[in-house]
């Protein structure tokens, strides 16, 4: 496949892709989310980065991966698929890689790699435990109101009974008659 800046960044094709990549990467814990492939000296390089062109780390076509992720894109490239399974300390940030080849014709012609930002994950599962948390103190605090208020209601009824009546015969006590009088 040849692909250079100049015949490809103005295609259709590749602004899809481009803006396609982005989404996901926007609504998923995706740090990062582009395709790579290799050069004809074996090198692996960008093709489409799924960052907003104008963001700082966005990679052009024809960049050179970063050294650090090399050792995946190198195996997913040779057509291994990659999952994340351990995290990786980068210089941009713990991640936990995955990579999937893409093929043609049963060859692999390039990789989709993707990068789940840690840091996301731990925030997610801070702020979902605050939730969580928070959640569980209301309900308990409505269980206990609404039970203080049920006992109220049915134990008014009872000690009012239990005070104007013999426990024995059921008939009204002393307490009672006086109320009367």
């Amino acid at each position: 496949i040849n692909i250079n800046k100049s015949n490809i960044t103005d295609s259709s094709l590749y602004n899809t892709v481009q803006s396609d990549l982005n989404g996901v990467r926007k609504i998923t814990a995706v740090r990062y989310l582009y395709t790579a492939k290799r050069t004809a000296e074996g090198s692996a390089i960008y093709v489409v980065d799924g960052l907003s062109p104008d963001s700082e780390d966005f990679r052009s076509i024809g960049d050179p991966v970063e050294s650090e992720i090399i050792p995946i894109v190198t195996r997913c490239l040779d057509g291994q698929s990659m999952r994340g399974k351990n995290t990786m300390d980068t210089s941009w940030g713990i991640i936990i890689p995955a990579c999937e080849p893409i093929k043609q014709d049963g060859n692999t012609i390039g990789a989709l790699v993707i990068e789940f930002d840690v840091q996301s994950f731990v925030n997610n599962t801070r702020r979902t435990a605050l939730i969580c948390l928070g959640f569980s103190f209301g309900v308990a605090i409505l269980v206990a109101a609404v039970t203080a208020l049920l006992l109220k209601k049915v134990s008014g009824p009872l000690y009012r009974k239990l005070a104007y009546t013999d426990l024995l015969t059921g008939v009204f006590n002393r307490n009672a008659f006086e109320l009367d009088l």
